[in-house]
């Protein structure tokens, strides 16, 4: 299999076909002219839903203890395999997440 002129030969300068179209503002600047759609990212309902939740779910937290939580995290307490056990534990209990065995 070969394959041809995907660019890893030496720097060369650019010829007509490789230059972006450009169109001329009032202000006299140059901008790229866009010929395609922007990008866009949609969420699902499921996700909506989800965000929902975790919104109700900050609400019913107290200031307190987010910065116990958000302490703990700094400090590491959550990356000891005992305690991410019972946290995996109690997210598999909520109902959140299901469980792949």
């Amino acid at each position: 299999m070969s394959i041809q002129r995907i660019g890893s030969g030496p720097i060369r300068r650019l010829g007509r076909e490789d230059r972006t179209e450009v169109e001329q503002r009032p202000d006299g600047d140059e901008a790229p002219r866009s010929q395609a759609r922007p990008d866009r990212a949609d969420l699902s309902p499921e996700g909506l839903a989800m965000a929902d939740k975790l919104r109700s779910v900050e609400k019913s937290l107290s200031s307190d203890r987010i910065s116990e939580i958000e302490a703990r995290i700094a400090n590491g307490f959550y990356d000891d395999p005992s305690v991410a056990r019972v946290v995996a534990g109690r997210i598999l209990a909520s109902g959140d997440l299901e469980s792949l065995s």
